[in-house]
């Protein structure tokens, strides 16, 4: 028996397939070659294999499948397919995909493929589409698939069908001009066009979408068209924006007030760096923004305020708290004026001082009629020396001074009754 096995000469080992092939005898078939893709793939050498019985090497062997079909193939001539299935014994598993065919001597030849790492990758595959289809229906944002030809929707993920009040199979008879009311079919269409004529990838715009009971909002639509499985589908992720709109009007108008505002307002960095004024503190200042943005606040000192004012106020800011005070500074021309100010510290995420706001107010009309109102009160307008008041004032303190010091002091009377 050994003889006949020498006497194959088929080159089995310049196929790319794993190659066996079996001999009928009695009741069972044995090997009588054997190529090296298949001593790879099962781990067994050519030697070990020849002349034993198929069911003695691989006992899994019925049970597979594949011994029915090679006795079918031996005794009617047939060509056979055994489609992936998977082996297993003890001493190997993986997955098989068996053509089976009988040669002119009467021998079996087996042509199988080991797709294990096929499998693997499929399966790792079909996970990552679950993964996927979990990941799209559970998105914090609303996803359409709608098809090409009747722009029917044909999938809509929960965060879509929660938002919009309607069930799948509703949606499943509308389109996206349903839950557009801006949008006609003859105004949504130009979109779809670009998409279709290559024009763009993908499209992205802001409009409303309206829920079942009516309800409508703000939604920021990213738009393209994709294929699978040989067909073509336009897929939308749009993201409800309603707040952000919100938020944007907000600031907005907040802008809008800073720069309309009669206060001055500048911004500046934790190192007292300007980053922001408004027109109020430009047309005060004399200074263009581009001459103030990136200056040091220093650039409005005048040098009427010492180290220890300054010490003050850093250490008032760098410990949170609002300074409030009234500072001297100085414009562009040099001249000098008071600045009422409240600098307040904004904090960043982990309450961190990252920049400081500055409002404030040219009081120096205010100051000057202050000094002014003073001065009336405490000087004669005729002779422009104290008037009783502001003497009665100084003659007690004279006095207090003299006890404190064991001191006299002496008092000047004169007659102005004619003077001019």
């Amino acid at each position: 028996m050994e003889n006949n096995f020498q006497n194959i000469s088929l080159p089995i080992d310049d196929f790319p397939d794993n190659v066996v092939i079996y001999r009928y005898v009695d009741n069972d078939f044995i090997f009588i070659d054997f190529n090296k893709n298949a001593e790879k793939s099962e781990n067994i050498s050519k030697e070990d294999l020849l002349g034993k019985k198929l069911i003695d090497v691989f006992p899994g062997v019925k049970e597979f499948g594949l011994y029915d079909l090679l006795l079918k193939v031996y005794r009617e001539g047939s060509q056979e397919e055994l489609d992936m299935k998977f082996y297993k014994d003890e001493r190997i598993s993986g997955w098989r995909h068996n053509s089976i065919r009988k040669l002119e001597n009467g021998d079996i030849i087996v042509f199988y493929k080991d797709l294990s790492e096929y499998k693997s990758t499929e399966d790792a595959y079909i996970q990552q589409l679950q993964s996927l289809g979990h990941i799209m229906d559970h998105s914090t944002n609303e996803i359409f698939i709608f098809d090409t030809l009747t722009l029917k929707f044909t999938y809509c993920n929960q965060k879509a069908l929660q938002h919009l009040g309607y069930t799948f199979e509703e949606m499943k008879e509308m389109t996206p001009v349903d839950i557009k009311p801006n949008y006609s079919l003859e105004t949504f269409k130009p979109h779809l066009e670009a998409l279709e004529d290559n024009d763009t990838t993908s499209l992205v715009f802001e409009t409303v979408h309206q829920c079942k009971n009516g309800d409508m909002y703000d939604v920021e639509i990213h738009l393209e068209k994709m294929s699978a499985n040989n067909q073509n589908y336009f897929v939308v992720i749009a993201n409800d924006i309603s707040d952000l709109k919100a938020t944007k009007e907000k600031v907005s108008l907040l802008n809008q007030a800073v720069e309309q505002t009669d206060s001055m307002v500048r911004i500046t960095d934790k190192d007292a760096t300007i980053t922001y004024v408004n027109d109020a503190f430009i047309n005060n200042s004399g200074y263009n923004s581009d001459e103030l943005i990136g200056q040091s606040s220093s650039i409005l000192k005048s040098g009427h305020h010492g180290k220890l004012f300054y010490k003050e106020l850093w250490d008032t800011l760098l410990s949170g708290d609002t300074y409030r005070g009234i500072l001297i500074n100085q414009k562009k021309d040099k001249t000098l004026y008071y600045e009422e100010q409240i600098i307040t510290p904004i904090f960043d995420t982990n309450q961190k001082i990252k920049n400081f706001i500055v409002t404030s107010h040219d009081i120096s009309q205010r100051v000057k009629m202050e000094e002014e109102l003073k001065r009336l009160a405490t000087v004669d307008s005729l002779t422009n020396i104290y008037n009783r008041y502001q003497m009665n004032k100084e003659i007690d303190t004279e006095i207090d001074r003299a006890i404190r010091y064991n001191e006299g002091f002496s008092l000047l009377m004169f007659d102005i009754d004619h003077f001019k």
